[in-house]
């Protein structure tokens, strides 16, 4: 990450502003209210809404995946480029050599997402099993089932939405590869935090809290991948 955080992402590659588009108004409330509804009229524990937006953390990782596999995109590797300017290397090879390590990275980077992206929903996956009593109990019904419908629908669309635009679906592996990261650790966060009040015995606004936090993360876009790179960029 050293050298993409030397890279000025956003006036590089200004579409990534568009990464992360505000979903249908209908798709953002079920993927919030649906789990509300469970709980509040189908007795799921507070606990169940975390293990279903683990398996959305999941679904993300299954759908980031082909937008990086579309990419066609090569990005030389800005240090090395920095490095072979001031070397004896002729000016063919100097091209060649940055094509090359681009194509390694592009190559390379799809594996290591995967991997990368697997061990982080493991481990998250062990965490909340443990700590969580019952996040994986009580949603295996009609509405758990719609809820998590209503999930792949959403990242269907957001992937839909990805492909229709040429700019972004031009963005080199290494310019995606981050961006869910945000996201999904920022949702994690708020929701171990919203399960505070059904540890103090008041599932009900945990409940609440949950589904509030939910939808501005998804509709509001916060703590999303372009906040970082404004902070990351050059001054």
């Amino acid at each position: 990450m050293a050298t993409m955080a030397k890279i000025d992402w956003l006036a590089k590659y200004p579409a990534l502003t568009r990464l992360h588009p505000r979903p249908p108004l209908p798709l953002a409330l079920g993927s919030a209210l649906l789990p509300l509804a469970g709980v509040l009229v189908f007795d799921w524990p507070v606990a169940s809404v975390i293990g279903l937006y683990w398996i959305e953390n999941v679904l993300i990782g299954l759908f980031w995946l082909p937008r990086m596999r579309g990419s066609k995109t090569l990005l030389p590797d800005p240090k090395l480029a920095a490095t072979l300017a001031h070397s004896d290397e002729a000016p063919e090879r100097v091209a060649e050599l940055l094509h090359n390590s681009a194509r390694v990275q592009h190559w390379i980077l799809p594996g290591f997402f995967v991997v990368h992206y697997g061990l982080f929903c493991a481990a998250h996956l062990a965490f909340i099993t443990f700590v969580f009593d019952g996040a994986f109990a009580g949603w295996a019904t009609a509405i758990g089932l719609a809820t998590l419908a209503v999930m792949v629908a959403e990242e269907a669309w957001k992937l839909r939405a990805f492909r229709a635009d040429a700019e972004l679906a031009a963005l080199p592996r290494a310019a995606l590869m981050m961006a869910p990261y945000p996201r999904i650790i920022a949702l994690q966060f708020a929701l171990i935090l919203g399960m505070l009040p059904a540890i103090a015995g008041w599932p009900v606004v945990a409940a609440v809290l949950l589904a509030a936090i939910r939808f501005a993360v998804d509709w509001r876009g916060l703590f999303d991948i372009v906040s970082i790179l404004r902070r990351q960029a050059p001054s």
